[in-house]
């Protein structure tokens, strides 16, 4: 079941969103025009962001390498339980990107 959309807002020139609270687990994400080219990588928090740790899987970071503007990135649901807030980042943990503008990135939620 689909779960209402949420926005993650990378201001210009940050390479981080501010915190999103997740009702469901994260299942896609929609890069909008005038989106400075970069991977995309996460911070996950299972305790309302309490406690932050990077995102990874088998113990490398999560990283949607190349998403392009205009563009939605499906991603498997299941790796995201128990995530209960979130912080989208343009590049990676050891190198972060700068959005040129602010940029609003609209993450479906999947129960």
């Amino acid at each position: 079941m689909a779960l209402p959309n949420v926005t993650a807002t990378i201001p210009a020139g940050s390479p981080t969103s501010g915190v999103v609270t997740m009702v469901g687990k994260l299942s896609g994400i929609s890069v909008p025009a005038g989106w400075t080219a970069a991977p995309l990588s996460f911070q996950v928090s299972p305790d309302n962001g309490v406690t932050w740790f990077e995102f990874s899987m088998n113990g490398n970071e999560f990283v949607i390498p190349n998403p392009g503007a205009s563009t939605f990135s499906g991603i498997d649901y299941r790796f995201w339980g128990g995530v209960t807030a979130l912080i989208v980042r343009s590049g990676t943990s050891v190198s972060p990107v700068n959005q040129t503008s602010q940029i609003a990135l609209t993450l479906t939620q999947q129960a």
